[in-house]
């Protein structure tokens, strides 16, 4: 347990450094993703109205996502983890499962895991259901 807990803390200490950024990140809701070593295919989101949303992702997944896809995410960030032995699996499940302890995080009163596998056609549905 003690060794878990040593790689959350210095998990929770990553420097992140910003490498896409919009001016638009001024929503209530964020949709946070993250794929790390390719494994997804990175797809172009629609319109985004009163959700920002947020990539994390590896220099090489950044070089490799089209720049009209990029402009179609609020933030694309490069993370710089202290262990770069884990598998992109684990790093993508880090922001996952800490998605509350993200340094973004505490901007938004909702925050939206999706996975990088999806593509979507309207993001309409999740404001409707947090106006419920």
């Amino acid at each position: 347990m003690k060794t878990q807990n040593k790689v959350i803390d210095a998990l929770l200490r990553i420097r992140k450094k910003l490498i896409h950024k919009s001016e638009r990140d001024k929503n209530e809701m964020a949709l946070i993703s993250a794929s790390f070593g390719m494994v997804d295919e990175i797809k172009p989101l629609p319109a985004l109205n009163e959700l920002d949303a947020y990539l994390f992702t590896d220099k090489e997944g950044y070089d490799r996502i089209p720049e009209n896809v990029r402009n179609t995410w609020t933030r694309i960030i490069v993370p710089d983890f202290p262990r770069q032995d884990f598998s992109p699996r684990l790093r993508a499940r880090y922001f996952k499962h800490q998605i509350q302890r993200l340094e973004i995080s505490d901007k938004y009163k909702y925050l939206i895991w999706a996975d990088c596998s999806l593509k979507f056609l309207n993001l309409e549905f999740i404001t409707l259901e947090v106006r419920k």
